[in-house]
């Protein structure tokens, strides 16, 4: 991980490592390898869950299917050298084995089943820590499924203990070498980046909504140079920032900290590029696609509450595994979200779970299951639309402003960001520059 360690977790950088191999240590390459397998591996899952929901219903499985490989924002992200390239695999994955976990108890498979369960959401947060929601969500849900669930009735304490072994080999296994790494550059045993990065994300959103990364040139000539910032300012921040204590402004200014969580979990559907590096700031196709996600949105979160309302409580139980999973995924991402300033990408998986919801919805209408009422069809709309005039109004407060700087020598003095941040600011491009040398000499051989 080499300084990088402080900041990330381990299991992305090993994921580009193994491919560095194929790509035969070109960054080019590695792009194109990595988008490649992402997205085989990504339309691998959603054909497995596509496979396991056809058990609930036809719509549901083409809905799936349809909703996911033809969601911009998922094919954009897989497709790229991103943490969520890798992330949406690996919660559609799981959600294809919660579903197929949810039948009757099937000795040994019934296991096996809790045990990859384990290794997939442990994996998820050493990706990515954002991925905190999909690791809480699958192990919660098969808590609540142990309770619940009729088809584990007879077998609850043997699944039970299988689940608690899975959750401690799966962290010793896939966490153990984030602590131990933590234990010896920094001293402390944790699983998350020692540097508190999430204390920085909670003060930089009280400041910004949103933020996105612009390509153009600013004047380097060293590829690292390119990245520009666009910030969509917070216009309910009042000063000042407590020091160290982010969440001391939220108890002391209520109403605009209200104001600022929903302006983050709205601001991360808002988007008019589903891209993360964007080379075109207004597209032809923006106010469409803003159209086309706030339109899955309201659709999506429609079709959710009104299949909870249908299934619960006979059917819910049932299906407890998969349910409290794709619920309790869709609002932790939404909180956690809602404490920090975002990215489009930081709403992949909500879009997601709302794609194929929505789609799913549309499946079942056309296949005469389903009926959309003219109400229904006209109040949607007109949610759409006041979406789209919130997104219009929200872009007074957008533009290459510098947010107010946040230095971590005066936000998190005490966090061991030093080993990253020390080289990212002194010595960032030489270690570049000396790395492409390194690869053209290997390339020459």
């Amino acid at each position: 991980m080499h300084d990088f360690g402080t900041i990330r977790t381990y299991g992305y950088p090993l994921f580009l490592y193994a491919l560095s191999f194929l790509s035969g240590w070109s960054f080019d390459r590695l792009a194109a390898v990595a988008g490649g397998v992402q997205w085989i591996l990504y339309a691998g899952a959603t054909l497995w869950l596509g496979a396991a929901l056809r058990r609930v219903g036809e719509a549901a499985a083409l809905g799936a299917v349809s909703g996911l490989l033809l969601l911009p924002l998922g094919l954009a992200l897989v497709t790229d050298v991103l943490t969520e390239g890798l992330s949406l695999p690996i919660a559609v994955a799981l959600a294809a084995l919660a579903v197929q976990a949810s039948g009757r108890y099937r000795p040994v498979w019934s296991e096996a089943a809790l045990v990859a369960g384990a290794m997939l959401a442990a994996l998820a947060l050493m990706v990515r820590p954002g991925n905190l929601p999909v690791t809480i969500g699958w192990h919660l849900a098969v808590a609540l499924a142990l309770v619940v669930s009729p088809a584990w009735s007879g077998v609850r304490r043997r699944l039970a203990a299988c689940a608690i072994l899975s959750f401690v080999g799966a962290g010793l296994l896939v966490w153990g070498p984030q602590a131990a790494y933590a234990a010896r550059s920094v001293g402390e045993w944790a699983i998350l980046p020692a540097c508190r990065l999430g204390a920085f994300q909670g003060a930089y959103g009280i400041l910004v909504w949103k933020y996105d990364t612009i390509m153009t040139v600013s004047g380097g000539t060293a590829r690292w140079n390119l990245p520009a910032p666009w910030n969509t300012i917070n216009p309910f921040f009042t000063p000042p920032l407590p020091a160290g204590g982010w969440l001391e402004w939220y108890l002391a200014h209520p109403v605009q900290g209200a104001a600022t969580l929903l302006g983050h979990v709205f601001m991360g559907f808002n988007a008019r590029t589903p891209f993360t590096y964007i080379y075109d700031l207004w597209p032809s196709y923006a106010w469409l696609h803003r159209a086309a996600v706030f339109s899955i949105l309201v659709f999506g979160l429609w079709r959710m509450l009104s299949l909870l309302r249908r299934a619960w409580p006979a059917q819910a139980r049932a299906w407890a595994l998969p349910v409290t999973f794709v619920v309790a995924v869709f609002l932790g991402s939404c909180i956690l979200n809602a404490v920090t300033a975002v990215e489009t990408r930081f709403a992949a998986i909500p879009m997601a779970i709302l794609a194929c919801l929505a789609a799913g919805y549309g499946w079942a209408i056309v296949r005469g299951e389903e009926t959309l009422p003219i109400r229904r069809a006209l109040a949607s709309l007109a949610v759409v639309a006041l979406l789209l005039a919130v997104s219009a109004w929200a872009e007074q407060f957008e533009g290459r402003v510098p947010a107010v700087q946040i230095g971590l020598q005066d936000y998190g003095q005490n966090t061991p960001c030093y080993l990253t941040f020390d080289t990212a600011n002194g010595e960032f491009e030489r270690v570049f520059l000396e790395y492409e040398k390194e690869i053209s000499r290997r390339d020459g051989m």
